[in-house]
């Protein structure tokens, strides 16, 4: 530990009255009352205080203490360093880099610039910020010794990128039971939140005999009875279900009763043709005629009588509308698939 005293005799009340101060190396040498640098060692030997009266009669005629840098030893620098020699950042990241002088206590000024690479900024007190990515060298240089300098180098990389958060169903809300006779659909009316979710919805009915529901929530009654038609998510597992009645057709004419036919099925009716249930225009109980539909109420190959061979793949819930039957078998229509497709046929 070295001792200093404030040489800004006249200005300063410490310089005045001769203080002396212990500053250990590394703080800065600055008087604490008057902040005037402090560099004058207290010395036993004789010619140290001779050197102090010179140097305060200096500083009181000059007005200043840079004249007696001339008489004290301490500014001659020996070599300079920073801090840290490797730094790794951010875009937009700051950090600060810190230059030293030996000896510790020798007045240096210093000066920070980019001399390679554009990926950073730099301050006049070494303040960092980090622009883009790549990689630059920061060098530190010395006013009072031109030939002394540092370096550091800093990296600088891109943010990592977030991964996006899955939205998941938070609750399902499906309307209350409700009924159904033969033959009849329905679009399920629900409610899913949030709206933008990111979940697939499965639809099952837990009897099909009774009622069949597509992809697309569409509930068709086959037959009375009852059926719990239920709805779940395939990530969250929230899942809600109702209950769908279904009941009997209600009775119309006797086949044959309309248009005066010869009996044995004729008129209006429905029937069932293996692949589903058509209703529309009978002749000796089979379809017959312009204008029926078919409920389709399982998986059929509906072979489309091309070349090369073409089938079209049915499901439960599709239907075919607009069809037109001779003796029971199917000329032509309109099949309506669950999903939305329509596809005209002509066989």
């Amino acid at each position: 530990m070295k001792k200093y005293k404030c040489m800004n005799i006249g200005n300063c009340d410490n310089a005045n009255e001769g203080k002396e101060f212990e500053i250990a190396e590394g703080e800065e040498l600055k008087c604490p009352k008057c902040k005037q640098d402090m560099i004058v060692e207290v010395t036993s030997k004789p010619w140290g205080k001779i050197i102090g009266i010179v140097v305060a009669v200096l500083a009181v005629v000059g007005g200043g203490i840079g004249a007696f840098f001339a008489f004290s030893g301490d500014n001659n620098i020996e070599s300079i360093g920073l801090d840290r020699q490797e730094i790794t950042l951010v875009v937009g990241q700051k950090d600060v880099v810190k230059a030293t002088a030996t000896p510790v206590d020798a007045k240096a000024t210093f000066t920070y610039e980019v001399t390679s690479g554009n990926s950073i900024e730099v301050g006049s007190g070494g303040e960092i910020t980090a622009v883009a990515k790549g990689e630059s060298t920061i060098t530190v240089k010395c006013e009072e010794n031109a030939e002394l300098n540092a370096t550091c180098k800093v990296s600088v990389t891109e943010p990592a990128e977030e991964t996006p958060k899955f939205v998941a169903v938070e609750s399902i809300t499906l309307e209350g039971a409700f009924s159904l006779k033969v033959g009849e659909s329905k679009k399920l009316t629900m409610a899913v939140a949030p709206q933008n979710h990111e979940e697939t919805l499965t639809f099952q009915t837990s009897d099909e005999s009774v009622a069949t529901v597509t992809s697309g929530g569409e509930v068709n009654a086959v037959k009375a009875g009852k059926a719990t038609i239920s709805v779940t998510t395939d990530k969250s597992g929230k899942q809600a279900s109702v209950e769908v009645t279904v009941k009997a057709k209600e009775k119309g004419p006797e086949p044959g009763g309309e248009g005066g036919g010869n009996g044995g099925g004729n008129g209006q009716g429905t029937v069932n043709i293996g692949f589903g249930k058509y209703t529309g225009p009978l002749q000796n109980g089979k379809p017959h005629g312009v204008g029926g539909e078919v409920r389709v109420t399982r998986s059929y190959s509906l072979d489309l009588k091309k070349s090369p061979a073409e089938y079209a793949e049915l499901s439960s819930g599709d239907r075919i509308v607009n069809t037109k039957f001779i003796n029971g078998q199917l000329k032509q229509g309109e099949i309506h698939f669950s999903d939305g497709r329509r596809k005209w046929i002509n066989l």
